[in-house]
């Protein structure tokens, strides 16, 4: 990920060969995140688990060897997860905010996940799209 998102290892969670991996322990309640904060992302990692478990040479091979420069196979699984962060965020709080969208959108299209799908106004509606099917348009 390194030269374009260099706090990757230091603030993002991930999976790798059937384990989660949190930047360090002080992310963790309760002087980290919340420990909702802490359930919607295991449950978004739970989801690549699920995929990696499912697709276990096509997914790490997804990930690791192909460009994740552009379209590609990573935002279709990271898709897979955000959707699960959308539904435990709607669960937990009884919204999803227009911030929140925003985020994902630019972590999408920038320089965080390396511009894997850098089409932000297609991420942001297809966003507003799962956010209204999960809310049933509240």
């Amino acid at each position: 990920m390194w030269p374009f998102n260099r706090t990757y290892l230091t603030e993002y969670t991930t999976v790798l060969f059937g384990r989660v991996y949190l930047p360090d322990r002080g992310c963790l309640p309760p002087h980290g995140m919340s420990r909702e904060s802490l359930y919607a992302l295991l449950c978004h990692e739970a989801v690549h688990l699920r995929d990696a478990r499912r697709y276990p040479l096509f997914f790490h091979l997804s990930y690791l060897l192909l460009p994740p420069v552009g379209p590609g196979f990573r935002a279709f699984w990271e898709w897979r997860g955000y959707r699960e962060t959308l539904r435990v965020e709607y669960a937990l709080w009884g919204e999803i905010t227009d911030a929140h969208l925003d985020r994902i959108a630019d972590r999408f299209a920038g320089p965080d996940y390396l511009f894997m799908w850098p089409f932000r106004r297609t991420v942001r509606a297809r966003l507003e799209r799962l956010r209204a099917e999960i809310t049933g348009g509240a």
